[in-house]
Formats: structure tokens, sequence, C-alpha cells
């Protein structure tokens, strides 16, 4: 042959689609948003904390290793706090809010459940565990 061709794959439209989306004002903020946020992490995590290479056999062990690896991950930051009681005060914090989302999830299925059985909504008492 004396000519060379090019060929696109059969997902182009979604890569000109995902293009398209990254060059818009809020595809940019997003990127600048993950950028400062989650690839630091995952840059730590992969060059500092052997997780260039997954060391398991299986997809529930290398899970388990991501797992341990981004806990040990926390917890060096946790224990860059000044202080004892400003890291317990962010755990608390954490914890509570984990709480609180998980309630509040349950507690609007059931509104809505009783919102479209036309019944009146009750008012729900929200304790802490």
């Amino acid at each position: 042959m004396k000519y060379k061709s090019l060929q696109h794959s059969i997902d182009k439209p979604y890569y000109d689609k995902a293009y398209q989306l990254l060059t818009t004002y809020k595809g940019k903020k997003k990127m600048r948003l993950r950028a400062a946020t989650v690839e630091p992490v995952w840059g730590t995590l992969l060059h500092f904390r052997r997780l260039k290479k997954v060391y398991t056999i299986g997809n529930d062990l290398a899970n388990k290793q991501v797992l341990m690896a981004a806990a040990t991950y926390n917890l060096k930051k946790l224990m860059g706090f000044n202080s004892m009681k400003t890291a317990v005060k962010s755990i608390k914090n954490i914890v509570l809010n984990a709480k609180m989302t998980i309630l509040s999830q349950i507690l609007l299925f059931f509104d809505c459940v009783l919102r479209s059985e036309n019944y009146k909504t009750v008012k729900y008492d929200v304790y802490y565990l």
C-alpha cells in the first residue's frame, strides 16, 4: 500500500461527547476540583504506598488492599493534627455526618412512600445513635 488509512473506534461518539463536556466552563471547573482533591491522594497511594501493583489474587482481596491503603493514608493525615482533641472532634463530625446522611435518606424514602400512598406526613424524631 502506498497510502495510510485512519480508522476511528466504534466509541468515537462517546469520546467526542466527553471532550465537549470537558471543554465547557462547568467541565473545566470539575476537572480543577478533581485535580485538587482526588489526584494528589491517588498519587501518594501509588508512589509511596506501594499500590502500583496489587499483591493479592482476586477482586475481593484487591479491594481490601486498596481500602487498607486508604485507611492508612487517612490515619497518617489524622496524626498530623495539632492536638488529639482536634482529631477526635473531626472523627466525631465525620461519624455524625455519616449517620445523619444515612438516617435522612431512610426518612426521605419513607416520606416519599407515605406521600405516594396519600397518607398524611408523619413528623419524625431524630435520635442520635
